[in-house]
């Protein structure tokens, strides 16, 4: 079922701009609800196809002394 829900959307839309998209702003568990597939569905397409979780530290605002 998966593969199938996939090749559909593919005819749709392009893939690596929808994903990670909704990966970035939602997280596996929501992207994959929105395209009706599963978080480990998700995860497997980002992983063959070449995407990588980074994760990044950013200092937002400095204390004041």
């Amino acid at each position: 079922m998966p593969a199938q829900r996939m090749k559909k959307l593919a005819l749709d839309h392009d893939l690596n701009e929808l994903i990670p998209v909704l990966v970035n702003q939602h997280g596996q568990i929501r992207a994959g609800m929105a395209l009706g597939l599963s978080a480990a569905t998700i995860s497997k397409w980002l992983k063959a196809n070449g995407y990588k979780r980074v994760s990044q530290y950013v200092r937002v605002e400095e204390k004041a002394s």
